[in-house]
Order: structure tokens, then C-alpha cells, then sequence
């Protein structure tokens, strides 16, 4: 079954909330705050996004799930 951050990811990937900047970089709209932006970018062989939920458990939030589908 699918965790609840790619359920939400899923979301995000159907609401439109995904623009590519370049291929290793991503702009992923939050889902609570229409003004705000999360960056997703690719580095040192992963990826990486400067939102709460990233920097707290350092694994794939739904944002990089967004950019992964």
C-alpha cells in the first residue's frame, strides 16, 4: 500500500503543484500555503528539499515523491 507522503505526493503531481526548473531541479507548490514554494533539487547523488518534514527526518518527503512520479 502507499505511505501517506506519496498519497499526498500524488496529490501535489495532480494538482499541477510540480514545475520543473531543469532536470535537477524542481519548484513544488505547498499544499496549505498557495505562496509558498518548496525547492527540490538533485545533489551529491540524491534528493533534496528544504522543507520541515525533510530537514527533520532526512528522508523523501512528498514533495520529492511529487517529483519522483
Amino acid at each position: 500500500t502507499l505511505k501517506k507522503r506519496e498519497l499526498k505526493a500524488i496529490q501535489l503531481v495532480n494538482d499541477g503543484y510540480v514545475q520543473p526548473v531543469n532536470s535537477s531541479k524542481f519548484l513544488v507548490r505547498s499544499q496549505s500555503n498557495p505562496e509558498k514554494w518548496y525547492k527540490v533539487i538533485w545533489k551529491q547523488n540524491h534528493w533534496c528539499c528544504d522543507c520541515a518534514d525533510y530537514a527533520k527526518h532526512h528522508k523523501r518527503c512528498k514533495h520529492i515523491y511529487a517529483v519522483c512520479y
